[in-house]
């Protein structure tokens, strides 16, 4: 949701060049180690939202290392684990998907592909190694691309969930047990990108191409209603115990949303796990392991700040870090869930905090530098 960037944008400086390691953040790339099997990293998009980078932490040596690999001023990045690749998802105003290859210190390859003008593509579900399906922000349609070479295999409409405007706003995907579920936030463009009602889950039949009509009494095609509004506005879907965790920020300023719980068997909502009122702030992004969870909230002065809760008894536990303004970004749990990854865009040092999970303590006195401040976050546990 573009409110959400500009409201960061607002409070934002412009680029901050860091030296890594003797590298300048301006200069040449620094070498990478050689990536061996079931090696793992962080792949970290940067962005001064003029433009984009990319950095990696690697969890086998605890090295930050800058890469100066221009991307997109406003990407995300998903990573394919059936191929070992990473993809940059550059979304509006470049609206193409670029492989990047971990094997080879992590240089972008040729295989840059356009998913339509004006589309603005918000999130990739690899069906194999060949094909993804694309989620589009700015379009109706699903897109189904062959990533060997860009080609469209197939759009999908989803305009039967779009609000008045016409369009659905598609974001964040998760593809599981061969059915794809989408969410859509229903914004209205015309109204300041404000919810013009309730969520929904889309569910797709990924060996066939087709929409699941949640409720099939009824004469149009349906998904599954959520209880929150304005779905994956600032993350994307959890899976996780046979369940999917949604984040429903709703409207900003408002207490409204909360992490919603969606059986993805019976594709029906089983409500709230925990509310934005009992988490005392609007939700940007979580994280959750068994018996405590995790959240980016931002308060009523549009500051941010990250806490831990129950969700058992629904309660916050611990205000972990408060920010200076609307500076943390994401986190991210590493893989074995013992540390917590934090994206603070904070602009006077930009970077990555890492927490301890076992006893919600620092391992970083501050920032580790990214170059450009960070902004999404995407895992690679490399199979080759």
């Amino acid at each position: 949701m573009y409110l959400f960037c500009i409201r960061r944008q607002r409070v934002l400086t412009l680029c901050l060049f860091m030296v890594i390691s003797g590298f300048s953040a301006c200069g040449g790339n620094p070498p990478l180690p050689t990536p061996i099997v079931g090696s793992s990293f962080a792949f970290i998009v940067t962005t001064d939202f003029q433009t984009g980078q990319y950095a990696t932490y690697s969890m086998d040596t605890n090295q930050m290392t800058v890469l100066n690999y221009p991307i997109h001023s406003d990407a995300t990045a998903v990573y394919d684990s059936n191929r070992g690749r990473i993809w940059v998802i550059n979304r509006r105003g470049q609206d193409n998907v670029l492989m990047v290859n971990p094997g080879q210190g992590f240089q972008p390859t040729t295989s840059q592909w356009s998913t339509g003008a004006g589309s603005n593509p918000y999130d990739m579900e690899f069906i194999s190694p060949d094909y993804a399906y694309i989620s589009r922000y700015d379009r109706p349609e699903l897109l189904k691309m062959n990533l060997t070479n860009g080609a469209t295999m197939k759009e999908i409409d989803l305009s039967p969930f779009a609000d008045a405007d016409g369009l659905p706003e598609m974001s964040y995907m998760l593809l599981h047990d061969n059915r794809l579920f989408i969410a859509i936030q229903r914004l209205d463009r015309n109204n300041l990108y404000t919810p013009a009602g309730n969520g929904l889950l889309a569910v797709v039949d990924a060996t066939t191409d087709t929409l699941v009509d949640v409720n099939p009494s009824t004469p149009e095609p349906d998904a599954i209603p959520l209880q929150g509004k304005n779905p994956c506005a600032g993350t994307d879907l959890l899976f996780q115990d046979g369940l999917l965790y949604v984040a429903d920020t709703g409207e900003y300023g408002v207490l409204d949303g909360g992490i919603e719980v969606v059986n993805p068997v019976n594709l029906s909502s089983r409500g709230f796990l925990i509310t934005e009122e009992a988490l005392g702030g609007d939700l940007l992004d979580f994280a959750l392991q068994p018996g405590k969870g995790y959240a980016i909230l931002s308060d009523s002065s549009f500051k941010t700040l990250l806490v831990s809760f129950n969700p058992i008894t629904k309660m916050v536990e611990q205000t972990l870090l408060v920010s200076e303004g609307f500076h943390l970004a994401r986190i991210a749990l590493a893989p074995g869930g013992d540390k917590l990854f934090v994206l603070d865009r904070n602009p006077s040092a930009p970077g990555l905090r890492i927490l301890r999970t076992n006893n919600d303590q620092w391992e970083t006195s501050a920032p580790l530098s990214t170059g450009l401040p960070p902004f999404w976050l995407a895992w690679v546990i490399l199979p080759i």
